[in-house]
């Protein structure tokens, strides 16, 4: 523990210095049936970082409406990139395709990350896996961004009725506070 603590404290010193502060996201899964495995997710995040990228530690939940499998706790984190349209960004050749077909104003921000539930409120099931996604903000003055997100899980214990190692859709928001 103790060397969990020590090598935390030099992250979390450099990061408060460009912490962003709180945020939410909602999210529902897209699926081809709306009778059975539709979710829907929560998160209350933490950014560390700039506009240029940082970041996110999250908290979530992870509630299956029409399905008998339990809702979950998670714990997460993503990365965020730099914004895709600016000229001068990691990408040389995407600002000059997609600035001919969208507005200059809009900001296109793709991250990556993980996610794994945290098992003390139902030790019989659990996920984890990968994340990655794009968040859109329309205009400079947004405060909440649009967000579309693929996500490709392992199930384990009561979760197991829930269809894994596939591919999966999710399309909501996340606004910072």
């Amino acid at each position: 523990m103790k060397k969990l603590i020590t090598m935390f404290i030099p992250l979390m010193l450099c990061a408060s210095v460009q912490a962003m502060g709180f945020t939410v996201w909602g999210l529902t899964e897209q699926a081809t049936s709306v009778n059975s495995d539709n979710s829907l997710t929560g998160r209350v995040g933490y950014y560390l970082g700039s506009d240029n990228g940082g970041l996110e530690l999250f908290v979530g939940s992870i509630w299956r409406v029409n399905d008998k499998a339990p809702q979950v706790m998670t714990l997460g984190a993503v990365q965020h990139m730099a914004d895709l349209l600016d000229p001068n960004g990691p990408i040389p050749f995407i600002p000059d395709l997609l600035l001919p077909i969208i507005n200059e104003d809009v900001s296109i921000r793709p991250y990556i990350g993980g996610r794994f539930t945290i098992n003390f409120i139902d030790r019989d099931s659990g996920l984890f896996g990968g994340i990655a996604g794009i968040a859109v903000k329309l205009s400079p003055e947004a405060n909440s961004e649009l967000v579309f997100e693929g996500s490709y899980d392992n199930t384990f214990g009561d979760l197991n009725s829930v269809p894994d190692n596939e591919f999966k859709a999710y399309m909501g928001f996340r606004i910072p506070f």
